[in-house]
């Protein structure tokens, strides 16, 4: 982006001088954008499922790319800043909100933890190659590289996401979880663990009869001395 912006800022008199004031007003125009595609996101969060915006965040963003790389090798600076201000415009509107809810709908526990650590870990390999591949495969090749990325996430989602909007709580919780309503058929020999997942191992079996509820904190009733009782299991 500040290649972009570098080279649409340049000073008319001095061409191989950057106008700071210019560069400065384009940065502030695409901090605006940004702004505007989270407000506009509280709307189609509420009115789109997030699936749909998923889908419609993705390959619009995927149209986008190619876009830039064609212009950013066919030397079109300013449609590449334009198209560069849309795409965060797109993604601050779907991609970003949709992505993030969803996953705290439908993950529980370390689960969500992990998809977030996925997240960063995204950001920081996504920001390490992009000057890499600038210089290996040129700016317009590095698009034309994260548009097939993204077609690889259009393809998961279409096949693997399911929608959860008008979904229960619980039943968004259980839309991964074999043998549910809104879970993939269980296999052979397979069980259905849905709605022990906020439950020990110890919790569980003594529901299934498998032990004694003696106490809620060791193999017999809680006593009252700390010198008494093994503590938790």
């Amino acid at each position: 982006m500040s290649s972009i912006l570098d080279e649409i800022s340049k000073d008319e008199t001095d061409p191989e001088k950057v106008d700071t004031s210019k560069k400065a007003f384009y940065q502030s125009t695409v901090y605006a954008v940004s702004l505007i595609g989270v407000i506009g996101a509280l709307y189609t969060i509420k009115t789109f499922g997030r699936r749909k915006l998923l889908l419609i965040g993705h390959s619009t963003i995927l149209c986008l790319l190619i876009g830039l790389s064609i212009c950013n090798f066919a030397k079109l600076n300013f449609l590449a800043y334009i198209l560069v201000c849309l795409e965060i415009a797109v993604y601050n509107l779907t991609t970003l909100q949709a992505a993030w809810i969803f996953s705290a709908e439908v993950c529980v526990d370390s689960a969500l933890g992990i998809v977030i650590m996925s997240l960063y870990i995204d950001i920081l390999i996504s920001g390490t190659l992009f000057p890499i591949l600038n210089s290996l495969i040129t700016r317009g090749g590095t698009f034309l590289f994260y548009a097939v990325i993204t077609l690889g996430g259009i393809v998961y989602i279409y096949f693997y996401m399911p929608e959860t909007k008008y979904l229960s709580d619980k039943e968004k919780k259980e839309v991964f979880w074999p043998g549910t309503e809104y879970g993939r058929p269980l296999k052979d020999g397979e069980v259905c663990r849905a709605g022990k997942e906020h439950k020990s191992r110890r919790t569980v079996r003594l529901e299934q009869g498998e032990g004694e509820d003696v106490g809620l904190f060791g193999n017999r009733p809680m006593s009252l001395n700390v010198d008494d009782d093994d503590g938790p299991v």
